[in-house]
């Protein structure tokens, strides 16, 4: 990532002004010249009987010929080489970089430059994202921590308070209230129990991925009619705890994707072991979509962010999706031996 002052650098006069040289200066020039030479030469060659006097004009001729055609063909030749090598200077100043002295090839010095700067930024840059995904991936955990731990505790413990006090109460009119202040009680416990696991799932580092993946079907049960339908192939096997978080937000995303936007009553989520590589995939027979051009448009953007998380982890993600034929969606991820869980 370039530092802000970077941009703001002023450009000088050396640096804006077009690095010019006169066409015999160049040595396209000097080639083209003695190209024309060589012609004049294989011209003589082939038509020995011109001699003398003639033959001479006739070479002058060639050669003050061939030179004004090149003092004019050669600018024109260059021109878009001096085009580019403005833009690469002035690009060299918008950068960290220090443009390289006028030589015979500045502008391939410069390109090369900025190739390695801009490679050297694009790996920062993905490696400033997948940062940022995990710490938003841990931040969400503190909260659905923070939910369970502190508000959930605190609405069970006045539920209990509020049982006994139903218990020792004897006014009618008191029991009433107290009975609706413990159902509503009781249904906040439930929407902050709901809330935790919609935002990070607690049976995952405790129950595992299985687990997680059931408790998805369910919390899309109570608020939709889209039949999750989950299975498990083959032997599981311990999976990384940074592993599980992003396949579950894969699944999670794809079948928020196909409750919200596929129009259909039921999708498949596949959780399969064939170690050492785990992997999930999420198979609607919906409406489908362009999936370049809801990239391009940052349509589902969920999924796009959980396949950046995924690929921190070490996995890939692939969508194959079309209008009308349906989604399907793969996550994998290849368990080294020994990872931490």
């Amino acid at each position: 990532m370039l530092a802000p002052a970077t941009y703001l650098a002023p450009m000088s006069s050396t640096v804006n002004a077009p690095h010019r040289r006169h066409a015999w200066h160049r040595p396209l020039f000097w080639k083209m010249l003695g190209a024309d030479a060589l012609l004049v030469g294989f011209t003589a060659v082939v038509f020995p009987g011109s001699s003398g006097e003639r033959l001479v004009l006739m070479i002058l001729a060639l050669l003050v010929a061939s030179l004004v055609l090149d003092l004019v063909l050669t600018p024109a030749a260059m021109r878009p080489l001096h085009a580019a090598e403005r833009a690469a200077r002035r690009l060299a100043v918008g950068t960290t970089m220090k443009p390289p002295a006028s030589g015979e090839h500045p502008i391939e010095e410069v390109l090369e430059q900025l190739v390695a700067h801009i490679e050297a930024d694009r790996t920062h840059n993905i490696d400033l994202v997948r940062r940022t995904l995990r710490v938003h991936e841990e931040q969400r955990a503190a909260i659905a921590r923070q939910l369970r731990d502190t508000t959930g505790q605190d609405l069970a413990a006045l539920n209990l308070q509020l049982t006994a006090a139903i218990r020792g109460n004897r006014d009618p009119k008191v029991a009433a209230v107290l009975d609706a202040v413990q159902a509503t009680t009781a249904r906040l416990m439930d929407d902050v129990r709901s809330a935790a696991d919609e935002i990070y799932p607690g049976l995952l580092s405790e129950f595992g991925l299985l687990s997680a993946l059931s408790a998805l079907r369910r919390r899309i049960a109570d608020r939709s009619r889209l039949d999750v339908r989950v299975r498990v192939e083959g032997s599981a096997f311990t999976i990384p705890l940074p592993v599980m978080r992003a396949l579950l937000r894969v699944a999670e995303e794809a079948v928020e994707n196909t409750e919200q936007h596929a129009s259909v009553n039921a999708v498949n989520v596949t959780l399969r072991f064939d170690a050492p590589t785990v992997m999930i995939e999420v198979v609607d027979e919906g409406v489908g979509f362009d999936v370049a051009a809801a990239e391009r448009r940052s349509t589902g953007v969920g999924l796009f962010r959980a396949r950046e998380l995924l690929a921190h982890a070490g996995g890939a993600m692939h969508i194959r999706s079309s209008p009308g034929s349906g989604t399907r969606v793969v996550a994998t991820s290849t368990v080294a031996a020994g990872s931490d869980t």
